[in-house]
């Protein structure tokens, strides 16, 4: 079968990320020697969403000094294992889980951009740009970033950024409390963190 090229993916770590997930939805649903439609479906469904933020990722779109902008939010914890599945050349060319942590996105959705700020946008971007982001951005994001920066000392502004970026990047990757819990347990796993 063909499938459509993904720009800026190697062969190899489209055909090894195709297979792997391939195997893991056989596997899931025991489907052995025959063909499935609906395993097949749902196999390519999970692949072309990781090549995708892959393919995102090396093409620079969504780019930022705060780290990547193209993550892959799933629940399949194939998904968050894939790296110990995966030959380490292949893993070593992706080189970050595109895996954004759940846990990461539920603390930047409790903590995040103030929504009544989103209206001042069409009237002044200066406001924007100023004090309401540092005020909407996590306590812990501010700590991590002002950790790295306090650890460079004198280096050139642009490799402190892109150690605040890449220190950032492990934080949004970090499996937490609710990752662990898995689907039975989130929901008392998330009022924990908030209480």
């Amino acid at each position: 079968m063909h499938y459509p090229t993904n720009d800026g993916i190697s062969p190899a770590v489209e055909s090894a990320i195709r297979e792997y997930w391939s195997n893991v939805h056989e596997r899931r649903r025991g489907e052995g020697l025959t063909f499935s439609l609906a395993t097949d479906r749902l196999a390519r469904h999970d692949a072309e969403s990781l090549l995708t933020v892959l393919s995102q990722r090396r093409s620079g779109i969504g780019g930022s000094p705060l780290g990547y902008r193209s993550w892959w939010l799933t629940l399949d914890r194939s998904a968050r294992h894939m790296n110990t599945q995966l030959d380490a050349g292949v893993w070593r060319t992706i080189r970050h889980s595109p895996v954004l942590s759940i846990d990461y996105l539920i603390k930047y959705l409790a903590f995040g951009p103030s929504r009544d700020r989103t209206s001042l946008s069409g009237r002044n971007i200066r406001t924007i740009f100023a004090e309401p982001v540092l005020e909407s951005l996590p306590q812990d994001v501010l700590s991590v970033a002002q950790g790295v920066r306090s650890e460079c000392g004198n280096l050139p502004e642009n490799l402190i950024q892109r150690r605040i970026r890449d220190a950032l990047d492990r934080e949004r990757m970090r499996h937490g409390a609710v990752e662990r819990a898995g689907l039975e347990g989130a929901m008392e796993a998330i009022k924990e963190a908030f209480e």
